[in-house]
């Protein structure tokens, strides 16, 4: 039965306490950890593309330690807070969950399932894996090469509006009395935006999703966090409120 909050995630940097992206990199490939910023700056100035390139230059060069177990249990074991994994468990038991990231599926579910969490969350949205003739790589989640831009302005990156994705595709603004949102980067920002005034807006401390809503206010209410900690604290605060006025 759907619950009347949703709490939506964002995943590097909020759920887990890094960029997957990079991560797996630094861990399998030590000699080239920065692969994907240096073909974002060389070449695509899109990171999904520039993720995608770089494993194709890794399954290049080590082509026996680039299969897809391989690359799945590596980053299956990203740092997170263990307060953060508590506010999850916690959570669930009086709102619906869901994760909306910029990684991709695959990198999020092994993390989920090493964990013992991935049947806490409704939906995973996040860029599509590929599998290309035994190779590891990452589609985005919007086609923007074959399809007209998704248009928002809102700081959005090509592959993926995240508004849109929680107002249009997932219905969540239409369906619950509560949203609260957790996100730490400008992509981030326009969810947020979309917020109404009876929504809460989780935003990581000296962060850039903090820092652009101090410049650029939205609807909704603000809470700053900076630890696992902060957020079981502030997900307690805001669902036993829900609670309280519910009975």
């Amino acid at each position: 039965m759907t619950k009347r909050i949703a709490v939506i995630f964002d995943y590097d940097f909020t759920l887990i306490d890094c960029n997957s992206d990079t991560y797996v990199f630094e861990r399998l490939w030590p000699s080239r950890p920065a692969i994907v910023q240096e073909l974002y700056a060389e070449q695509f100035q899109q990171w999904t593309r520039s993720m995608d390139q770089a494993f194709a230059l890794y399954y290049q060069h080590h082509p026996k330690n680039a299969s897809r177990q391989t690359i799945l249990s590596t980053v299956a074991h990203v740092p997170v807070q263990e307060q953060m994994l508590e506010a999850i468990r916690y959570s669930h038991a009086l709102a619906d969950l869901f994760i909306v990231s910029d990684a991709n599926t695959d990198f999020i579910h092994a993390f989920l399932e090493k964990e013992g969490i991935q049947h806490l969350f409704t939906h995973v949205i996040s860029n599509t894996p590929t599998n290309t003739d035994g190779r590891f790589g990452v589609a985005p989640y919007f086609d923007f090469v074959t399809r007209e831009p998704h248009g928002c302005s809102l700081q959005c990156p090509p592959n993926m509006c995240k508004g849109k994705i929680v107002q249009d595709e997932l219905q969540i603004l239409q369906t619950y009395e509560r949203v609260i949102y957790l996100g730490d980067g400008l992509g981030d920002f326009c969810p947020c935006h979309r917020l109404r005034e009876t929504d809460y807006a989780l935003a990581r401390a000296d962060f850039p999703l903090a820092k652009h809503i101090q410049e650029n206010p939205i609807v909704a209410n603000v809470r700053l966090w900076k630890s696992g900690h902060d957020v079981y604290q502030l997900l307690a605060t805001l669902l036993k409120e829900n609670e309280s006025k519910a009975s």
